[in-house]
């Protein structure tokens, strides 16, 4: 119950310091940038934000070094149905967001967004039947995440003041390299510590991004961080012993 107990802390602890994050990030928008996007100078909200942002990645690379390896994708990630119903609640989340990105005319990022939804469903089910998923089906949400952080810093790269959205630009770079370190467990050679920081961070500042506004925002950051989240949770999951 003890080890158990312990990734509850955890996963309680990371979504709190995220709603804190989420709340500064909120201020940070309505007070610390003028009409131009610009930021104003003496808003303690930024400050704040930057160093609680720099503790959570110092304190989740700290927790990280104590776990002990497990390269095994049968061992790493359990068949829960509490883990299979959250991750369908992420992946409909971001299939939702893809599809109004669709709507908007973003069909690139919204099609792939869909196909990734979709791969995640398959991945969640699979672990749920304890069989898991066709490698396909790890590798294409990555894929999307590279895609979709090429485009959306295009985006971005256009707007002169980098903290309007550096905040989802760390977002989308922590749910990338999570997602990419989750494949190396199709081939039981699975990295635990390294895999385990990008989820938290991620869910971290994709709790930070969902201040940032936009249906479609909140429901692809919000799918991403569910997904992290379920990730983490599984990784942090002590095996039974008889």
């Amino acid at each position: 119950m003890g080890p158990m107990l312990k990734r509850n802390q955890v996963m309680g602890y990371l979504i709190c310091v995220s709603l804190l994050g989420f709340l500064l990030r909120v201020l940070q928008l309505k007070y610390a940038f003028d009409e131009q996007g610009l930021m104003v100078g003496g808003n303690g909200s930024v400050t704040v934000l930057a160093v609680l942002s720099a503790i959570v990645v110092l304190v989740v690379a700290l927790f990280c070094r104590e776990l002990e390896p497990r390269p095994i994708y049968i061992e790493a990630f359990s068949d829960g149905i509490l883990e299979l119903l959250l991750t369908m609640t992420g992946a409909i989340f971001l299939l939702l967001g893809s599809a109004i990105q669709i709507a908007r005319k973003d069909m690139v990022e919204g099609a792939l967004g869909v196909v990734a939804a979709l791969c995640m469903a398959g991945v969640g089910t699979g672990r749920f039947r304890d069989r898991p998923a066709p490698l396909t089906m790890h590798i294409y949400p990555c894929l999307y995440l590279v895609c979709k952080l090429i485009i959306d810093f295009k985006r971005w790269s256009i707007d002169p003041a980098i903290l309007d959205y550096c905040f989802s630009l760390l977002a989308m770079i922590c749910a990338m390299c999570a997602t990419y370190h989750i494949n190396g467990f199709c081939f039981d050679k699975g990295r635990r510590r390294i895999t385990v920081f990008w989820c938290l961070c991620g869910v971290f500042f994709c709790g930070v991004t969902l201040a940032d506004g936009g249906v479609d925002n909140w429901l692809v950051n919000g799918g991403l961080g569910i997904w992290l989240f379920v990730n983490a949770w599984q990784l942090l999951e002590t095996p039974q012993t008889a």
